[in-house]
């Protein structure tokens, strides 16, 4: 156990404002859209991954939420089988 899965992402829309990514264990990550001062800058895609490693065998259900500034968001889900030794 304890191997490392990689999710890969990528996002496209209108004024993006963060990436989260829940495991299905509890632990969750988030990637914001991130600008140094100034005016907000319109951010429409962000791609990358997320690594974690489930520490027990058993069938957890991630899903992947990318929020807008204005509230907005959609989820996507993946179903992970993690095997005994």
């Amino acid at each position: 156990m304890g191997q490392e899965i990689r999710f890969r992402y990528e996002s496209r829309g209108t004024n993006l404002s963060q990436t989260v990514l829940e495991y299905g264990t509890g632990d969750t990550e988030t990637i914001p859209f991130i600008y140094t001062g100034g005016a907000p800058v319109n951010i429409n895609s962000q791609a990358g991954h997320f690594d974690y490693a489930y520490e027990e065998a058993g069938t957890y259900v991630a899903r992947a939420t990318v929020s807008t500034v204005a509230g907005d968001s959609q989820s996507a889900t993946v179903t992970v089988q993690i095997s005994g030794p």
